[in-house]
Protein backbone atom coordinates (compact mmCIF):
# COMPACT_ATOMS: atom_id res chain seq x y z
CA UNK A 1 0.00 0.00 0.00
CA UNK A 2 1.30 3.64 -0.99
CA UNK A 3 0.92 6.25 1.99
CA UNK A 4 1.15 9.76 1.50
CA UNK A 5 3.83 11.98 3.67
CA UNK A 6 4.35 15.30 3.48
CA UNK A 7 7.58 17.03 4.66
CA UNK A 8 6.27 20.07 7.16
CA UNK A 9 8.85 22.55 5.53
CA UNK A 10 7.88 21.71 1.60
CA UNK A 11 4.52 22.99 -0.20
CA UNK A 12 4.77 19.78 -2.21
CA UNK A 13 6.89 16.71 -2.77
CA UNK A 14 9.07 17.42 -6.21
CA UNK A 15 7.04 16.07 -9.85
CA UNK A 16 8.64 13.31 -10.04
CA UNK A 17 7.69 11.92 -6.48
CA UNK A 18 3.92 13.06 -7.34
CA UNK A 19 3.71 11.57 -10.63
CA UNK A 20 5.10 8.04 -9.18
CA UNK A 21 2.39 8.13 -6.43
CA UNK A 22 -0.08 8.79 -8.90
CA UNK A 23 0.88 5.60 -10.91
CA UNK A 24 1.63 3.64 -7.62
CA UNK A 25 -2.02 4.73 -6.52
CA UNK A 26 -3.75 4.51 -10.12
CA UNK A 27 -2.20 0.30 -10.27
CA UNK A 28 -4.08 0.12 -6.37
CA UNK A 29 -7.72 1.28 -6.93
CA UNK A 30 -10.26 -0.29 -8.63
CA UNK A 31 -12.78 2.69 -9.38
CA UNK A 32 -12.29 3.60 -12.42
CA UNK A 33 -13.33 7.35 -11.90
CA UNK A 34 -10.48 7.39 -9.25
CA UNK A 35 -7.85 6.11 -11.85
CA UNK A 36 -9.46 8.30 -14.22
CA UNK A 37 -8.99 11.46 -12.43
CA UNK A 38 -5.33 10.24 -11.04
CA UNK A 39 -4.45 9.77 -14.57
CA UNK A 40 -5.14 13.64 -14.81
CA UNK A 41 -3.30 14.64 -12.45
CA UNK A 42 -0.69 13.01 -13.51
CA UNK A 43 -0.78 14.52 -16.92
CA UNK A 44 -1.11 17.81 -15.59
CA UNK A 45 1.87 17.62 -13.77
CA UNK A 46 3.64 15.92 -16.93
CA UNK A 47 2.57 18.78 -19.41
CA UNK A 48 2.04 21.61 -17.22
CA UNK A 49 -1.44 21.46 -18.75
CA UNK A 50 -5.17 22.64 -17.60
CA UNK A 51 -7.56 20.26 -16.10
CA UNK A 52 -9.18 20.55 -19.99
CA UNK A 53 -6.00 20.22 -21.88
CA UNK A 54 -4.93 17.16 -19.24
CA UNK A 55 -8.32 15.93 -20.66
CA UNK A 56 -7.58 16.46 -24.09
CA UNK A 57 -4.46 14.41 -24.16
CA UNK A 58 -5.78 11.35 -22.40
CA UNK A 59 -8.87 11.16 -24.65
CA UNK A 60 -6.42 10.93 -27.46
CA UNK A 61 -5.44 7.94 -26.81
CA UNK A 62 -8.45 5.67 -28.26
CA UNK A 63 -8.16 3.01 -25.06
CA UNK A 64 -8.72 5.37 -22.43
CA UNK A 65 -12.19 6.65 -24.24
CA UNK A 66 -15.37 5.64 -22.26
Amino acid sequence: MVTRVMVPNMRFPPKDEQIALNRALRRETRDSYERWVLLIKELRLQHDASILEAERIALANTHRRK
